[in-house]
């Protein structure tokens, strides 16, 4: 790596974050994670899904909200905005490129990793509790609702 290439490289990621908040505050999550998909939705991800952001926008925060009740009620569960900060930028690329987004339980630490035993959703940070097994699993995510 050449010596101006070194510097360029940081400089240019500060530039690209630059109206990133260096936290993402656990109230506004569900809000700012519903505009980074829908945008991308908007953007030609979802061909023959509404690009309307409005009509995106509800359904996407109202699903998230119903989920971050539970995991906030999760005593061994912890948020920390900073490094959901980070976690957002990471899927924003994930989802500018048409990517599919993390569960919402990866947003905090201290969850169950997959093959753990678990009693419910909440408690894995996959953000599933297969009904069967009663063990930890990734929930399957995708972009793009099916119709």
């Amino acid at each position: 790596m050449g010596p101006l290439a070194r510097f360029a490289t940081p400089l240019l990621l500060l530039v690209a974050c630059a109206d990133d908040p260096p936290f993402l505050s656990l109230s506004t999550l569900c809000d700012d994670l519903a505009e980074d998909y829908c945008d991308a939705r908007a953007n030609g991800c979802c061909p023959g899904v509404d690009p309307d952001p409005g009509t995106c926008r509800m359904p996407e925060v109202e699903r998230c909200k119903t989920q971050l009740q539970a995991l906030t009620a999760e005593a061994a569960l912890d948020y920390d905005s900073v490094e959901a900060a980070d976690k957002r930028r990471a899927a924003r690329v994930v989802t500018d490129r048409c990517g599919a987004p993390p569960t919402l339980a990866s947003f905090f630490t201290g969850g169950l990793a997959d093959g753990a035993p678990c009693e419910r959703d909440a408690q894995c940070s996959g953000g599933r509790c297969t009904p069967d097994t009663r063990v930890c699993a990734q929930t399957p995510r995708t972009l793009c609702p099916t119709p």
